[in-house]
């Protein structure tokens, strides 16, 4: 008898303890300012806590693998983890900044040590996961000293239904 009561309580916490787990979020950026909003607009907009932190987990497991292949300065990884033609910053003559677009990895390779100049480098290293913010349409951004450094995406491949996250945009701290 105790054994039963003991499953039974058991299960019954677990339950509870799910259903919190999966209880709808609405994100507080995704409400729309009319009185009576369509019910079909809302209802796309909510997501599960679950389905928030896997995203935000493919986000910045991209990003610490961005972050570590930086400090190694291991060129071939850093270009893997970016979609091209990407936009990026780059220090020019009399410290002046200007953009510019990289359009294959072959171009990113040639330019790595003008992309990502020592100062860049140390820039991504100090970056906390307290910078990282994950945006309404999956878009993260990573955030240094007010201004965004990094625009990380999804990138939908040819099927329209897989993705690989990606960096999309290198900006100067």
């Amino acid at each position: 008898m105790w054994k039963k009561l003991l499953v039974f309580s058991s299960a019954f916490c677990l339950s509870l303890f799910l259903v919190q787990l999966l209880k709808p979020v609405v994100q507080t950026d995704s409400i729309e300012a009319s009185s009576n909003p369509p019910i079909s607009n809302n209802l796309s907009k909510i997501k599960t806590e679950y389905e928030i932190s896997v995203e935000f987990r493919f986000f910045t497991d991209l990003f610490n693998k961005f972050q570590k292949a930086v400090a190694k300065n291991d060129k071939k990884t850093v270009s893997s983890l970016v979609y091209f033609p990407i936009d990026i910053e780059i220090v020019g003559k009399k410290n002046k900044l200007y953009k510019k677009r990289i359009k294959s990895e072959i171009e990113f390779l040639q330019n790595y040590d003008v992309i990502l100049d020592n100062s860049f480098k140390q820039c991504i290293s100090g970056i906390s996961k307290n910078e990282l913010i994950l945006l309404d349409n999956s878009t993260l951004s990573v955030h240094q000293k007010g201004k965004i450094v990094i625009r990380i995406d999804r990138y939908y491949k040819s099927d329209s239904r897989s993705f690989e996250v990606k960096i999309f945009d290198l900006l100067r701290c």
